[in-house]
């Protein structure tokens, strides 16, 4: 047992390794829905170092955690065995793909919009869920109860769609890039079912807390303030997902280009986006902190 912040390294990685994953999901959006202009394409892809940054932080967040970071290649000697190495692993490979689709954009390799472009962000949206399952099977451990339960993975889905709607609508608005009116409606409604299954596995959790124990006690006493740390995350949810909802103006007047600033035409306003990008990572992370501050092997 012990507090949650010992391991803020991890609690940093499992917030925003799959926020930035998901935030392809939108990405993906932008460039099928909203078929882009060149230019816009262009600054999409430049923006797309949002969360590769992001990305790149979970991963130094996660070397951190180690004892010795030289020694972390050695993970990956249990995969298939160790659902901690199968986590890094999905990581590890989505940002490959990630990575390469990005630099080909940056190159101009890659079409405005369908083709490879398509596929590519087809690929990376539907990986985006996969690194979350991951991410939330590596705490699927028998020896410790209070984690070994699969409503930890649905929270862990909730979290990536729900920072990821967040991450994702920050990228679009940075671009500049026009889209569908409703647009903001998409990606307040993925955000918002990213909260409610979060919400709704975190209270299913806690609700079975006090039929986890050991010598020490009821897993239930660990984290006294679980219920304000769980209410901390829904208000920022909420508050990210009104953002997300509320941060658009007419394409006319932020300036895009072409037939994409034809009439019923968006754009999301930065601040909005960007704030809603920021409560969504401070939510999690702080229901992260709760989830491991609950730590109970089974002791004798």
């Amino acid at each position: 047992m012990g507090t949650g912040f010992s391991e803020a390294p991890l609690a940093l990685f499992t917030t925003l390794a799959p926020m930035a994953a998901a935030s392809f999901i939108v990405i993906a959006y932008a460039f099928i829905a909203g078929k882009p202009t060149a230019e816009e394409a262009r600054r999409l892809d430049r923006w797309t170092a949002l969360p590769a940054v992001v990305m790149l932080l979970a991963m130094v967040a996660a070397f951190l955690h180690l004892a010795n970071p030289l020694a972390a290649f050695e993970v990956f000697a249990g995969v298939g065995r160790s659902p901690l190495s199968n986590e890094l692993l999905v990581v590890v490979l989505f940002s490959v793909v990630a990575l390469v689709y990005w630099l080909c954009g940056l190159a101009g390799k890659l079409p405005t919009s369908g083709g490879v472009r398509t596929g590519l962000l087809v690929v990376l949206a539907v990986g985006s869920l996969a690194v979350a399952a991951a991410c939330g099977m590596a705490y699927l451990i028998p020896t410790v109860p209070t984690w070994n339960n699969p409503l930890g993975v649905v929270a862990m889905l909730g979290y990536a769609l729900t920072g990821g709607a967040a991450l994702g609508s920050a990228v679009c608005a940075m671009a500049r890039v026009a889209l569908p009116t409703q647009a903001p409606l998409c990606g307040a409604v993925l955000a918002g079912v990213g909260a409610v299954l979060a919400l709704a596995a975190l209270g299913a959790q806690a609700a079975g807390l006090d039929a986890v124990a050991n010598i020490w006690g009821a897993a239930s006493g660990l984290v006294p303030d679980l219920g304000l740390m769980v209410g901390a995350f829904g208000l920022c949810a909420a508050a990210a997902v009104v953002m997300i909802f509320l941060g658009k103006r007419s394409a006319g007047a932020a300036g895009a280009e072409g037939a994409q600033a034809a009439a019923g035409r968006i754009v999301v306003a930065p601040v909005f986006a960007v704030g809603a990008a920021v409560l969504a990572a401070a939510g999690i992370f702080i229901v992260r902190i709760a989830f491991y501050g609950l730590y109970m092997g089974i002791a004798l």
